[in-house]
């Protein structure tokens, strides 16, 4: 049989082998033909395997491209993930290293100071301050109990707060006590502790502490003035009180109201301030509706009658009390106001008295004063041409010396008076009434007078402020001998006072006489000279002094004299 004769449809790979071969060799036909058509069904079989296997990876390739690609898009995110967690993580941990060195500056400047400790008070950590507060070494305080250091009156009251710290989790407990100094001196410490035992960086009890020494002091202060003012207030004829709403007693402090408590049931507590002070409803109904009330008021305890000034306001600062009040005192006050109102009675009596006897002596001594000065006159007349110029000098001088008695006891009569007659306060102007004083003098064309315009007008007794002007310019006329006197009158203004002046260019006054003009019937000229009583400016100087004000004067010796008075403004 040849190549020929085989009917086989064979797989185009066999085929081409199979020609090859069979051009060659000869062989058994119907052996060789079972044997093509085994190896052709075996190519078709791997055919079709291998386009299964074609189709298998086909479908794998398209389902690993797939998966590549998702492969690809979730690394990618996943980059964009750890890219972004690395920014955070980096921006974490600078700003943790910001707040770290934030919080070591805190710590290390801070006037606090931040102690760890162990359940048993061992110290195992103090913040920079601790030492630089207390002056301590770390080796002096870390591992030693804190314990060592506390006051010994107030370990009691430390030991008790660690307890309840360690006793309650998460509660802050606040105390404060001594602690020691490296120099042995003793910190007043306000401290706050709590128990932290779920912080694996920090654990145990963690305190902090402010010295408060200087509080303490302060404080110590204020309370050494509270006793001081609470024993002053005890021992002073003083009482402060409160008042409730219906005008009850709620408190009382002082001992000016011990006869009132006397008169109730031992303390005034609860008492209503109407049935002890009566008469006093519409004051007190008055400072209910907002005033401030003072009043005076008297009690009468064993036959003995007690004056109280009293002062009553509305309490603001106290949601409880409606009014708060102080009574003082004052019966002994009220005692000698009595006294020196009897006194001033009978020292108006006796000056009515004198006035009377003033009156009855000067015109005794006045009437054979008259008589004389009559008589001497009527013995000139008689005698006619007889007398001679010594006898008229004679007649004159003792006429002279008549007058000059008489007008000194119209000056110790006017000096008696003077700071005793009162009259009401007016208020008037000082310029015209220098102007009206001049012109009534009416000195000489050769007197220039210099009157300051803005004179003020002032409230004060009229006649009295006249009489001192009168005097000091009649003076400052009198006794000017220059050839061109000039007299200024002006002020000065100040808070509380006016003061005035009369200056003239006239012959002055040595310092050694400023005091002794002020005296009465001082004079520094011979009487025979100039004509004086030597009373006008102890009149001035009563009037002035009696008025609260005072006189002096500037002046020297051929430089004019210049005299000062001042008085209170009234308005």
């Amino acid at each position: 049989m040849n190549s020929g004769a085989i009917n086989i449809k064979m797989h185009r790979l066999l085929q081409r082998q199979v020609s090859k071969f069979l051009d060659e060799k000869k062989f058994d036909m119907n052996s060789l033909e079972d044997f093509i058509t085994a190896v052709n069904n075996a190519y078709q079989g791997f055919e079709e395997d291998h386009r299964q296997l074609e189709r298998t990876l086909e479908v794998s390739s398209n389902e690993l491209f797939k998966a590549n690609a998702e492969l690809r898009e979730t690394k990618q995110n996943l980059e964009k993930i750890i890219e972004e967690r690395t920014r955070e993580i980096v921006a974490a941990n600078k700003q943790l290293a910001k707040s770290e060195e934030i919080f070591r500056s805190l710590v290390e400047t801070s006037y606090d100071m931040i102690t760890i400790l162990e359940a048993d008070g061992t110290i195992t950590y103090e913040s920079p301050s601790a030492y630089r507060i207390l002056g301590y070494d770390e080796a002096d305080l870390i591992g030693k109990n804190c314990m060592e250091f506390i006051h010994p009156k107030d370990l009691n009251n430390v030991a008790i707060s660690i307890q309840e710290i360690l006793q309650s989790p998460g509660k802050t407990v606040s105390q404060e006590f001594r602690f020691k100094k490296k120099n042995g001196e003793y910190l007043w410490l306000e401290s706050v502790g709590k128990l932290v035992d779920e912080n694996e960086f920090v654990t145990g009890i963690v305190v902090n502490s402010r010295d408060v020494t200087e509080r303490h002091k302060v404080q110590e202060q204020m309370n050494m003035q509270s006793r001081i003012l609470d024993s002053m207030a005890a021992n002073m004829p003083i009482s402060i009180y409160s008042l409730d709403d219906k005008g009850n007693f709620m408190s009382c402090i002082g001992k000016a109201l011990s006869p009132i408590k006397e008169n109730t049931d031992g303390t005034i507590i609860s008492h209503s301030i109407y049935d002890i002070m009566h008469g006093k409803k519409d004051e007190i109904r008055a400072a209910y509706e907002g005033n401030v009330v003072h009043f005076t008021w008297s009690v009468t305890h064993n036959y003995n009658e007690y004056y109280f000034e009293n002062f009553i306001f509305p309490d603001e600062s106290n949601a409880e009390a409606a009014l708060v009040g102080f009574a003082i005192d004052v019966t002994k006050d009220k005692q000698r106001e009595n006294k020196l109102q009897e006194s001033y009675d009978s020292l108006e009596r006796i000056n009515t008295e004198l006035d009377q006897y003033a009156h009855i002596v000067s015109h005794d001594l006045k009437a054979p004063l008259r008589a004389i000065n009559n008589l001497s006159t009527w013995i000139e007349e008689d005698l006619g041409e007889i007398v001679n110029e010594g006898a008229k000098k004679n007649f004159e001088m003792m006429r002279g010396r008549i007058h000059r008695m008489e007008m000194l006891i119209n000056g110790i009569l006017e000096y008696s008076r003077a700071g005793r007659q009162h009259s009401k306060p007016e208020v008037f102007n000082t310029y015209e009434m220098v102007k009206d004083i001049v012109s009534v003098l009416s000195p000489s064309e050769d007197y220039t007078f210099t009157i300051q315009s803005d004179m003020p007008e002032i409230e004060s007794d009229r006649l009295k402020i006249e009489q001192v002007f009168s005097n000091f310019i009649s003076n400052a006329i009198k006794y000017n001998h220059n050839p061109n006197p000039e007299i200024k009158i002006g002020f000065k203004d100040s808070d509380t006072r006016y003061t005035f002046f009369v200056q003239d260019n006239g012959p002055g006054i040595d310092a050694e006489y400023h005091e002794k003009i002020f005296v009465i019937f001082q004079t520094l000229n011979a009487r025979d000279k100039v004509e004086s009583t030597g009373v006008g400016l102890a009149i001035v100087k009563k009037i002035v002094e009696e008025a609260g004000g005072n006189v002096w004067i500037e002046s020297e010796v051929g430089k004019g004299a210049t005299f000062f008075f001042n008085v209170p403004k009234l308005r």
